[in-house]
């Protein structure tokens, strides 16, 4: 995981378990902060990335989409966003013209995929953990 990845609300696991970043601090040594409480951080090196799950998907809002050949999952009803399961890798595609979809990018980690909700709806990805 590197510190260009990481934005205020992407949630990482910490020593303190899940938690969301409050702040990123690029130095010589990246560090973050958590959000809620700007007096604990933690450097990056003792963080890790909490990879994208079935599970992790659901408690996003995603829903399994059930007449497909593949392990897909669509946003909150919405099919325009979707998330496919295909040969162990997770890959967030953007439906477009009556069910043609473009593969947009593999996502391996729960802030990866945050990123990606944001950049492209320009709002927060709701994550209950």
């Amino acid at each position: 995981m590197k510190v260009n990845e990481l934005r205020i609300g992407n949630i990482i696991e910490t020593p303190m378990g899940c938690q969301s970043i409050g702040g990123v601090c690029q130095a010589e040594t990246p560090y973050i902060r958590l959000e809620g409480n700007m007096h604990i951080g933690y450097r990056l090196t003792n963080c890790k990335p909490i990879p994208l799950t079935e599970e992790i998907l659901l408690k996003c809002g995603f829903e399994i989409k059930p007449d497909s050949a593949l392990p897909t999952f669509v946003y909150n009803g919405r099919l325009d966003l979707q998330v496919e399961f295909m040969l162990g890798k997770y890959s967030f595609r953007i439906e477009v013209e009556n069910r043609h979809t473009t593969f947009v990018r593999v996502v391996d980690y729960l802030h990866q995929l945050q990123n990606l909700y944001f950049a492209i709806t320009g709002e927060e990805l709701r994550v209950e953990l």
